[in-house]
């Protein structure tokens, strides 16, 4: 294939990327679902799997990393691999998020099936590494365009097992890595300090919006305890629950809210019980946002616990 030809090709890629994320997202969030829901979340193997095999994956995969793709790269898995990751590399710098959701998810879903296909478990620490970076790639185009489909929810932790797994292989993941920490810092409640902080959500939404830095340097690492009308339970994915808990209307993304992310299964079996929409009291550790990638996503308090439903709210849904 001539340079001209390879240009071509690359660009039709990137043009079809935004579109296959728009039109194949309702086909491919339930293949995920199905296959995420049987799939150990503790199995990197497995886990390399699943973006494979959604519908379109086998044309995607025999277009990027197919023996026969791979002929204009001498047979080189990391060439191909390195174009794909520097055509997407490119867009993020341009900000183009849209785009980068496209691509990676494309790269994603290919290279894992070219796994599935093709590849012999000596490869899997490469194809992980690589896979592990698209999804980051995903998960932080993501956040920065306020896109919230389980894919793009589950996909940082998609990634810290397939980076993980590779990195204890001997693949250097440590950017990607060090990428998700920043996008969503680890949940440590050992850092939260003194008891739970009272507020409504109206008043948490409107102090954060109104001056982030002020909101984050006077809360950062504090168990915060918010009182609100939920607007939504949602299964994200890994483990992870979270309830929406509207604090400004209209509501119009993530930044009018606050998430309660909840991950173990009595906090869950308390989730589900709930009316929704209805008043809700939760409480949990909000850490503030860092990093490059950091976005203006709305409140997320971790290791998120629903609380007794006070009794002065109870009648007032």
């Amino acid at each position: 294939m001539s340079h001209r030809q390879h240009c071509t090709a690359q660009q039709l890629i990137a043009r079809a990327g935004a579109l296959v994320f728009t039109t194949l997202a309702s086909a491919s969030i339930a293949v995920f679902a199905q296959n995420s829901g049987s799939t150990s979340a503790n199995d990197p193997l497995q886990e390399l799997k699943i973006e494979g095999s959604v519908v379109g994956a086998n044309a995607t995969g025999s277009m990027m990393c197919s023996p026969t793709a791979l002929g204009r790269f001498h047979g080189d898995l990391g060439a191909a691999m390195n174009e794909q990751t520097a055509s997407i590399n490119a867009q993020m710098q341009t900000k183009d998020y849209l785009g980068v959701l496209g691509n990676s998810r494309l790269a994603a879903q290919g290279f894992s099936y070219c796994y599935t296909k093709y590849g012999k478990e000596s490869d899997a620490p490469l194809y992980a590494a690589t896979v592990g970076r698209f999804l980051t790639a995903e998960a932080v185009a993501g956040r920065a365009a306020g896109i919230t489909t389980p894919e793009v929810l589950s996909a940082p932790a998609r990634a810290r097992t397939l980076l993980t797994y590779a990195k204890g292989a001997g693949q250097d993941t440590s950017a990607e890595l060090a990428a998700l920490d920043k996008l969503d810092p680890p949940h440590q409640a050992t850092n939260s300090v003194g008891a739970p902080i009272p507020l409504t959500a109206e008043a948490a939404v409107t102090a954060y919006k109104g001056n982030q830095l002020r909101f984050e340097s006077q809360y950062d690492n504090h168990i915060l305890q918010i009182t609100g009308p939920a607007r939504t339970v949602r299964d994200v994915g890994n483990g992870v629950v979270w309830i929406g808990i509207v604090g400004h209307k209209p509501e119009r993304i993530h930044a009018d809210s606050v998430i309660c992310e909840i991950n173990n299964d009595a906090q869950k079996a308390k989730a589900a019980a709930l009316n929704v929409p209805g008043p809700v009291t939760v409480a949990g550790t909000f850490h503030a946002a860092r990093g490059q990638f950091a976005v203006e996503d709305g409140i997320k308090l971790h290791d998120c616990q629903v609380v007794e439903i006070p009794t002065t709210t109870r009648n007032n849904p």
